[in-house]
């Protein structure tokens, strides 16, 4: 009987063949990303001819963002302070009081938590694949080809976005679900879901497995995060919310309703519309109204019809996919949230006694998606955005259309938890 830490053989062996085509495809592309940029490094205007950087005098930028406006909080100036307005919910506003706590050094213990949160995500899942006897060299090679590879993760520490810590709780609440411990899962996928909203998607998992117990947790926990929050911001509930109520409007003006430069990094599917309409000069406000309304039947309908019949590992995959492709504007930070069901592929695929169709494809599509293209230059504007975009529906429709296997190991481990019960009482 396996768990996720015990060994599925007794004898070493390297990566099966679809780890070894997203690892080629990884180095490849990065090369040629890195070969492109020097290559047009005269053509191409900055940052399209750097791979890994996101804007000139962008370093940090994003970390010091509310900087100032954090020396009002608690009183109602937080909310009408002159500058960049705040953008977040309710629950971010406790996670940058953490690091502003600590004023200009905060940022050096912000590198200092994601250091160690990487660390332990390496650790946790090198033991987990070492426990499968995958050969030593082949266990780090993965690993350090997601890592040195990953732009994602060089875009969010350039700009020293908080971004990483939400995608990093929702991580754990994936791993957490995939060992099935389900009400942790909860917990976290409520706390870090309401910093963005979109991650709640990820509850849908429970309603597909009847877990309505963890779902109404889960939703509680949302809540009761975003009411403390509110309570910490003040200087009364009702300023704090109507304040907060305020950064949706900031975001969409600032971001969703405009096309600007930014839009070359965004990958969300209302992007790639805003620029294929935008000859027709339609309202940006009534594309947007006719979008969520549209996006909200699809995906019920798409839910209710396929996703909720589906394995668990696609459900994380799918759910993963459609909160970073789905809202109006979803910026490259947000590729982080497909880390988690990727490893847990890697699972699957190691797991699995034979090859499974059209994982290579999936393979090959989320080793494009976490590597750079920002020398993808069209049309006087960077369009890196828009092919992470198509490269998102791609992997979607192979994710609904193909179904991945569910590894023994978790209804082993809930059995050996089962067995277990009588015997800790």
């Amino acid at each position: 009987m396996s768990t996720l830490l015990e060994p599925v053989s007794h004898t070493t062996r390297t990566l099966p063949k679809d780890l070894r085509v997203f690892c080629v495809v990884s180095l490849c592309a990065t090369a040629a990303a890195i070969v492109a940029s020097i290559l047009g490094a005269l053509e191409l205007p900055y940052p399209h001819n750097a791979p890994f950087i996101s804007d000139r005098g962008s370093a940090v930028a994003d970390y010091f963002a509310y900087y100032q406006r954090f020396h009002h909080l608690h009183s109602a100036a937080f909310f009408t302070y002159p500058g960049y307005p705040y953008t977040y919910l309710a629950t971010g506003v406790p996670l940058y009081g953490f690091f502003y706590i600590f004023g200009y050094f905060g940022l050096i213990i912000y590198f200092i938590m994601a250091a160690g949160i990487l660390l332990f995500a390496f650790t946790r899942v090198r033991a987990a694949l070492l426990r499968r006897n995958v050969h030593t060299f082949s266990a780090d090679g993965l690993l350090a080809i997601v890592f040195l590879t990953s732009y994602p993760m060089a875009f969010c520490f350039e700009r020293a976005n908080l971004e990483f810590f939400v995608a990093a709780g929702i991580a754990t609440g994936n791993w957490a679900y995939w060992k099935q411990r389900t009400w942790t899962a909860a917990i976290l996928w409520g706390v870090f879901g309401s910093v963005k909203l979109y991650p709640l998607l990820l509850l849908a998992i429970f309603l597909s497995f009847r877990q309505i117990r963890q779902f109404f947790v889960s939703i509680a926990a949302a809540l009761s995060a975003s009411i403390i929050a509110l309570f910490y911001i003040g200087p009364d509930f009702h300023t704090a919310i109507k304040g907060i109520a305020g950064s949706l409007p900031a975001f969409l003006s600032l971001y969703t309703l405009r096309i600007d430069n930014l839009i070359g990094f965004d990958h969300s599917i209302f992007a790639l519309l805003k620029l294929a309409l935008l000859p027709f000069k339609f309202s940006m406000q009534g594309m947007l109204n006719i979008y969520l309304i549209t996006l909200a039947t699809t995906m019920l309908t798409v839910y209710v019809v396929r996703i909720r019949k589906l394995p668990v590992a696609n459900q994380l995959l799918i759910l993963s996919i459609c909160s970073v492709l789905l809202p109006p504007t979803s910026f490259d930070y947000s590729l982080l949230q497909l880390y988690a069901p990727f490893i847990a592929i890697v699972f699957v695929v190691i797991d699995s006694s034979k090859r499974l169709p059209a994982m290579s494809a999936a393979m090959v599509l989320l080793a494009l998606m976490f590597t750079p293209t920002n020398f993808l230059y069209s049309a006087g504007d960077g369009r890196s955005g828009q092919i992470k975009c198509v490269l998102l529906i791609a992997l979607l429709v192979v994710s609904l259309m193909r179904r991945f296997p569910t590894p023994a190991l978790i209804s082993s481990e809930a059995r050996l938890h089962k067995m277990q019960l009588p015997a800790s009482k």
